[in-house]
């Protein structure tokens, strides 16, 4: 569903916008914008899922629970075969 909004954008970077636009690299200014945000919201969801992982790779419990996990199923890769 789609909805209509406003926002203010400093000159520049809407003329940028249109000038992609109008070069055909974009269907048009809201797909081109909408195309950027979810570009932007895809990083700073990888930024915060890579700043948990680098967390938990400094976690002594996380660490310790990994080896467990790691020594419990180490037979894994050979079962069935």
């Amino acid at each position: 569903m789609r909805e209509r909004t406003s926002l203010s954008l400093r000159a520049d970077v809407l003329e940028a916008a249109k000038e992609i636009v109008q070069a055909g690299q974009a269907e048009n200014l809201s797909a081109f914008v909408e195309d950027a945000l979810d570009e932007k919201i895809r990083r700073t969801r990888r930024a915060a899922l890579y700043a948990a992982y680098d967390k938990a790779a400094s976690d002594p419990a996380f660490l310790r629970d990994m080896d467990d996990v790691g020594k419990r199923f180490s037979n894994a890769d050979t079962d069935g075969l």
